[in-house]
């Protein structure tokens, strides 16, 4: 005991060893599992587990229930399922205790009906289920999404006279905010209440995590003040989902005084409550506040680990501030924390989004000296990084290391697509193809974006039959399905070819429709002539509730300059405007050589005027033509 209580695990590990050969008591043997398994970890317990069988003492089902616990609690599944199987085979039958630990491994591996199998199994041995297995159960079913499944064994429940407690309610809750049904979960704590339960600190967490998921944030305050009022203090969980909330909603006054009110509070601001504040002040940029929580912390002697700089690094890339991600990298090294590959992925994330060639290279290079392992993202991150900065040498060198270097994350399609893009837009289908057989070579499943990519290469080269024959690929791909993408990408080719019939049919495909695949749809039909249908097609997005932009509106524009009515694309011109959209480039230039071409000229004057007023520059072939209209010559070429 007072070995294992100093962490000494190789002094007690040999105690065990060298002790009497004669003590077999087998509940001896089971308390040393526990004591060890408890101080240490799984693998500590088997080995007092080997010991065991070395002395041939002989285990009970409990021997075998009190290891598996520790598999599971580790997510050791193959183990625990072993070790099920061994008790089997030594001529017990599993009590209730190695049921739990199978139900709750199965459940935790994915194996959802492997561990509906193992209840059943229990009753069919005539085993009484108790609250924790069908609350172990019923979270397996919760992280499945399966509420339907959780109602079958909440009522099973009442027919083994067991009554839900507050932890099988905790999860019922939980389980119904997760997929949406709100006022369910609500009804749920009334039950509750109802049935005399008291709801706990983890009953209200639940509650109010779901609000701040839906972001509901009256009722998440309002569940606050009650959890407050049944005399119920909050702990670290509860102000990191309140710190949370507020951070999302923007409402960083809301923020500072739910942190008041914490500092109040004993050993209730943890790192992980921290964390959130720091991610919530680095996601708006806010550099000041990040160094003065920073400061608290380490004031309060909380040092930020790992993890916590980390997550602040990841805050201020995602809010584009790239300086500020560097500064918090180079505290870290201050502080003497090592970063971890989750650093260098968020760090390397953000300079990538920033541009700055020369400080990314450095940080990758560092990575590599760290000796830090390199995962599929920052795999990704850098070949992205190397093709968007026109470094094709740097993304294929990059990518040959990654195929060749078996001591990091199992690759993608992430890993591929940046480059085999770059290949498609130039056009070089020969490299689009060595990259796809590396795809079959390493058993690595194309992705939507992947088909989209190989799309739309297709797509360039007006190369119908074999876009064809992509997209009906795609519906082969593991659980891949066209996307609203893929049938949008179709449309313009069918567009460019002329196939009116066959854009329609892929706008028909498409789940949720977009300003853009309007923009497309106008675009075809107004290129085939068909004005009446681009119109149709314009004001259906209004009825769909589709905001229409500069694209839908530039696509009409060109639409009904296409049938000869000018008048009524001028008139959409200053509609667009009226819709709080701004014309571009493409809008200007279609109306102005329309004008030009009818001897226009005032008005393709006055619409240049405004092009220059709003910073649009229009093409040097234009402005001649209109150098020649001021002259009062022709307009038409």
């Amino acid at each position: 005991i007072e070995a294992v209580k100093t962490g000494d695990q190789g002094r007690a590990l040999e105690m065990v060893v060298n002790l009497d050969s004669e003590r077999q008591e087998t509940r001896f043997y089971n308390k040393l599992l526990t004591m060890f398994g408890d101080a240490f970890s799984s693998s500590a317990a088997e080995k007092v587990y080997q010991e065991i069988l070395r002395r041939h003492v002989p285990p009970s089902v409990q021997t075998f229930s009190i290891l598996m616990k520790y598999y599971v609690a580790e997510g050791r599944w193959e183990k625990a399922e072993k070790i099920f199987s061994a008790i089997k085979k030594s001529g017990f039958d599993p009590n209730r205790s190695a049921f739990n630990s199978l139900i709750n491994a199965r459940g935790k591996s994915g194996n959802v009906d492997g561990a509906e199998k193992a209840f059943q199994e229990l009753r069919e041995l005539k085993i009484y289920p108790n609250n924790v297995t069908f609350n172990i159960l019923l979270s397996v079913l919760r992280d499945h999404g399966m509420v339907n499944k959780m109602q079958k064994y909440f009522r099973l429940m009442k027919r083994f006279d067991l009554s839900p407690d507050v932890v099988t309610y905790s999860i019922i809750i939980d389980a119904l905010g997760k997929e949406g049904y709100i006022r369910a979960a609500e009804a749920a704590l009334t039950d509750m209440k109802l049935t005399g339960i008291q709801p706990n600190v983890v009953t209200y967490n639940t509650l109010m995590n779901v609000y701040a998921e839906s972001k509901e944030w009256e009722k998440l305050e309002k569940t606050r003040e009650g959890m407050e009022n049944d005399g119920i203090r909050p702990n670290a969980f509860s102000y990191s989902i309140l710190l949370g909330a507020y951070a999302k909603a923007g409402d960083l006054d809301r923020l500072e005084e739910v942190l008041e009110t914490a500092r109040k509070g004993k050993g209730v601001l943890s790192e992980s409550t921290y964390r959130t504040l720091l991610c919530a002040f680095a996601s708006v940029g806010d550099v000041k506040r990040v160094e003065a929580v920073l400061g608290e912390m380490k004031t309060s002697r909380l040092i930020p680990s790992t993890k916590t700089y980390s997550a602040i690094i990841h805050a201020f890339g995602k809010a584009g501030c790239p300086h500020a991600a560097m500064a918090v990298f180079s505290d870290m090294k201050a502080a003497k924390t090592k970063p971890d590959t989750q650093t260098f992925d968020s760090l390397l994330h953000a300079l990538a989004r920033s541009e700055t060639s020369a400080q990314f290279s450095k940080i990758h290079e560092e990575m590599k000296d760290a000796g830090v392992r390199v995962s599929k993202y920052t795999r990704a991150t850098v070949i992205a990084f190397y093709v968007h900065s026109g470094d094709i040498t740097g993304a294929e060198r990059e990518l040959k290391t990654a195929i060749s270097d078996r001591r990091g994350d199992k690759l993608d399609a992430a890993v591929f697509n940046p480059l085999l893009q770059h290949y498609a837009c130039a056009g070089n289908l020969e490299k689009v193809d060595e990259i796809l057989e590396i795809f079959d070579r390493m058993g690595i499943d194309r992705t939507d974006r992947t088909y989209n990519i190989i799309l739309d290469a297709m797509a360039r080269r007006g190369d119908v039959k074999g876009a064809e024959k992509v997209l009906a690929s795609i519906s082969s791909g593991k659980g891949i399905r066209a996307s609203d993408v893929s049938h949008t990408t179709m449309m313009k080719l069918y567009s460019v070819v002329g196939s009116i019939r066959k854009v329609r049919k892929s706008f028909s495909r498409i789940k949720k429709p977009t300003a853009h695949t309007y923009a497309v749809l106008i675009h075809a039909l107004g290129r085939a002539g068909d004005a009446d249908g681009a119109k149709e097609a314009f004001f259906q997005m209004e009825a769909r509730g589709i905001r229409r932009n500069t694209h839908t509106y530039t696509a009409l524009v060109n639409a009904l300059i296409r049938v000869d009515e000018l008048d009524e694309a001028i008139m959409a011109f200053y509609d667009l405007q009226n819709d709080e959209a701004e014309p571009n480039e493409f809008t200007f230039t279609a109306l102005i050589i329309a004008l030009l071409k009818k001897n226009r000229f005032d008005g393709a004057r006055e619409l240049a005027s405004r092009a220059i007023e709003m910073d649009i520059q229009l093409d040097d072939d234009l402005k001649k033509r209109l150098k020649k209209a001021s002259r009062g010559e022709k307009g038409e070429e």
